[in-house]
């Protein structure tokens, strides 16, 4: 009984391998369909199925958004900032370059086309902090500005040196500095209107010594 057992195992195991040796040429050229259908699907993973867009003009302050699909999977963006793509977000005004990355089913990055957009100064209203000034000092100015930023210097010119009533000030274009928290100009980053124009203009006192011998 068991002779017989072992003889009927051993002559399946034949069939299978006769079965096998005569259609290996189908099998081959199945498996291989098969793996080439794997390589060209994780090759596809990552191809991009929507155009990259972007809002075009961004004004400082805000952050420019993009969007784009890609297949089965994520897609994050880079920005071309002084000829270096980076992750990180541009926040100056200028123009700059933006492309999606995705990635395939091997990890190996897919780029798509790129596309520009622009990042434009942010209006801004400046005022006089103090309506009364003494003759000599510089008028201090504030407004609505942004992310810890600083407005300093300033040339003014007032049509009345001296009055008891207020003058009309003008401020010399290009004569005011933007500045950051670092310190770093950025004077390009604001268009600004001048929204007092009219301030008082005090007396300085003068004290005269005798200069005794």
């Amino acid at each position: 009984m068991l002779y017989e057992n072992y003889k009927n195992k051993i002559e399946r195991i034949a069939k299978i391998r006769d079965f096998i040796i005569k259609y290996r040429a189908i099998f081959i050229t199945i498996l291989a369909i098969i793996l080439a259908g794997v390589i060209a699907l994780l090759s596809y993973i990552g191809s991009f199925t929507s155009p990259l867009t972007c809002n075009n003009n961004v004004v400082y302050g805000n952050s420019v958004q993009c969007t784009q699909e890609a297949f089965l999977s994520n897609v994050t963006y880079e920005y071309k900032i002084n000829d270096t793509w980076q992750t990180e977000k541009p926040i100056y005004p200028g123009e700059y370059l933006v492309r999606g990355v995705s990635k395939n089913g091997f990890g190996l990055k897919r780029y798509s086309e790129e596309t520009t957009f622009k990042i434009i100064p942010k209006n801004v209203d400046l005022f006089v902090k103090n309506q009364k000034t003494t003759y000599g000092d510089k008028p201090i100015l504030y407004g609505n500005l942004i992310n810890g930023d600083k407005v300093e210097g300033g040339t003014f010119d007032y049509i009345d040196k001296v009055t008891n009533v207020k003058t009309p000030i003008t401020l010399l274009d290009g004569s005011l500095t933007f500045k950051n928290t670092s310190g770093e100009d950025i004077t390009g980053a604001y268009n600004y209107t001048l929204k007092d124009t009219e301030i008082l203009v005090t007396k300085r006192p003068l004290q005269i010594t005798a200069n005794s011998s």
